[in-house]
């Protein structure tokens, strides 16, 4: 009995797809129904338009990947921050929201690419000068698809020599 069941289900799939109802609402997502719905297309019309086949399946076609805002924000160091090293290296952080299965991050300084890693939100820059920096991170995806830019911060490195009194901020 169940084989009967199954076989005469299968046999009518191919038909119930004749009778499909496809309308995309105002917010342009598309339903699929078997029952009609005022201001709608037969999916079949639909298909033979796309150039697929009547009765194949209307889920055939993959569809689009949802679009994700991203979010990037400096953790470290905050705009207008004073810091002092005598080697010259700057620790730097992110966060993203959401935070993407593979990523890669990319610092800019001064209008320059300065660095990049992937899938960590920290970086270090080693020997820098002291003076003014203007930084952002750029998001990238695995292919280095740009996804999302920071704001700029503003920052500042002194760095103190052995026998050097330490400079004031600006």
């Amino acid at each position: 009995m169940m084989k009967y069941c199954l076989l005469s289900l299968l046999l009518s799939l191919p038909a119930a797809a004749d009778t499909l109802s496809q309308r995309v609402d105002d917010s342009g997502v598309s339903h699929l129904s078997d029952v009609p719905h005022p201001h709608t297309e037969r999916a079949s019309d639909h298909q033979q338009a796309a150039g697929i086949a009547v009765g194949s399946s209307p889920m055939a076609a993959a569809p689009p990947l949802p679009i994700t805002n991203y979010r990037v924000t400096f953790n470290s160091p905050r705009d207008g921050d004073t810091l002092c090293s005598q080697q010259g290296n700057v620790s730097l952080s992110a966060a993203l929201d959401p935070l993407p299965e593979y990523y890669q991050l990319e610092l800019w300084l001064d209008g320059q690419a300065a660095a990049r890693v992937s899938n960590s939100p920290r970086l270090t820059l080693e020997n820098l000068a002291s003076e003014q920096y203007q930084a952002f991170f750029k998001l990238l995806d695995k292919n280095g698809k740009f996804l999302a830019e920071s704001s700029t911060i503003t920052f500042y490195l002194r760095r103190a020599r052995v026998g050097q009194a330490s400079q004031a901020a600006p």
